[in-house]
This record gives structure tokens, sequence and C-alpha cells, in this order.
């Protein structure tokens, strides 16, 4: 029982700092036909808004396709929706603001979504109205940041101790 999620595209960073998207899908297990459910996904930006003026928009696509994705998890219950116990199949269509980058993407970006919830996932891209805060002038300045510690466990940059 494949899930057709829609997810709609973000205007504007409001002025708090967040981003607002709204996800949709007709429940398939439902009795009426057409039965709409549907989530918010706030993604509180407001932290990094100074790194998306440094980033390409590619970048940003990232981020939000793995915040909808997460959402997308957390709203979508294993049991009643798997095809065998656990995995789900899901289908997405997610806004983009630099869509040429995704073009032919879809297949790879499916297959890592795959790989990291054990469902099978299916991943369309369209393009997004947002528009991203104008690239700052001035260069952000890491002189607090010593290393990064990536989810691997593996450090990078110099030791604390």
């Amino acid at each position: 029982m494949k899930v057709e999620l829609n997810i709609s595209s973000p205007l504007a960073i409001d002025g708090d700092g967040n981003l607002r998207a709204r996800i949709t899908f007709i429940d398939p297990r439902s009795i009426q036909q057409n039965q709409t459910q549907s989530a918010h996904v706030s993604m509180r930006c407001s932290e990094i808004l100074a790194f998306c003026a440094h980033t390409p928009s590619k970048a940003f696509d990232f981020f939000f396709l793995a915040a909808c994705a997460y959402g997308i998890d957390r709203l979508i219950e294993r049991r009643p929706y798997s095809v065998d116990g656990w995995s789900r199949e899901l289908k997405m269509t997610v806004p983009v603001i630099d869509l040429n980058t995704w073009r032919g993407k879809e297949q790879e970006t499916g297959n890592i979504l795959s790989f990291l919830t054990g469902d099978y996932w299916e991943v369309q891209f369209t393009q997004s109205p947002l528009v991203l805060p104008p690239a700052a002038s001035t260069p952000l300045l890491y002189n607090n940041i010593e290393h990064v510690n990536l989810f691997s466990g593996t450090q990078i940059g110099k030791p604390l101790l």
C-alpha cells in the first residue's frame, strides 16, 4: 500500500525565522475514498539563517528534504502502513529551490532514504518559489569552533584535550 505524500512549497521564511510546510496524503487505508490526512512541518531556521546566506541553495534544499523525510517518518506509522510489518512504500513530492541540481537524482535520493529508514522511497522534485535571504557580504567567522563530531563518531579538527 503506497502512501503518496505531497509537500507544500513554503513561500518565505517568516519573521520569527521559521519555515513552514504542509505534508498531505490520501490515506490508502481509509474506507472513504480520497480521505486526506495532513500535518504541518515547522523548521526553526533562525539559528541557521546566517549560514543560509553563505551556502548555495542546493544545501538548503538538502536541509529541507532531510527535515521533510524526518517529518514523514514520524507521521506515517509503520505497522498500519507497512508492506511487511516494518517497511513502508512512500512516494514523496518535494519542492526544491535549485531544481536543476536535483533533476536526475530522484532514484539516488530514494535509495539513500531507503537505506536510512528501511522503507521503499520514490522521490519526485518540483520547483519551489522560496527565495532565501540574500548572500551576506561579510564572511562567517568560525573562531569558536575547534572540532566537529560526525554521526559516525569520527572527529575532525583539533581534539579538545
